[in-house]
């Protein structure tokens, strides 16, 4: 017959301090650009919509300027408007401001922690009576800046 052999239960513990940390963060998310189709002497809006979301504390604000504006002929003037995160859509409507080729406009300001989807971004173009009838494409960019 073997011996017995003590059993002993061992109760060992461990631990240590996990450490996360937070990056600030700011993102904006458009959906497709929209089709503006309009006549000779007329304005024509169309809408779409955008997300953002940030963590900073510091208030920044979306600009918007015409990148490339390829061959747009004088004539022609792009506008756009953005609904403001945490606001109706009502209170934050405001008439389209025009773009330019290269000229920052600030379309939303005063933002600071935002997680909002589904905001309206809409457009606005205004054609000349004297532009000839042609397709153009504006690419828009948008910014984040701090105020």
């Amino acid at each position: 017959m073997l011996p017995q052999q003590a059993v002993h239960a061992q109760s060992e513990t461990a631990s240590h301090t996990v450490t996360i940390t937070v990056e600030e963060s700011v993102r904006l998310d458009l959906e497709d650009g929209p089709t503006l189709t309009v006549e000779q002497g007329e304005t024509a809006t169309a809408e779409t919509s955008y997300a953002v979301h940030s963590n900073h504390q510091a208030s920044h604000s979306i600009r918007a300027s015409i990148e490339d504006a390829g061959d747009l002929p004088d004539g022609i003037t792009v506008s756009a408007a953005m609904e403001a995160p945490g606001q109706s859509e009502e209170a934050s409507e405001s008439e389209p401001l025009a773009l330019a080729e290269g000229e920052e406009v600030t379309l939303v300001e005063d933002l600071s922690r935002a997680n909002a989807t589904g905001l309206t971004l809409t457009y606005e173009a205004d054609i000349d009576p004297t532009v000839a009838p042609e397709q153009f494409e504006v690419e828009i960019t948008y910014t984040i800046a701090e105020d």
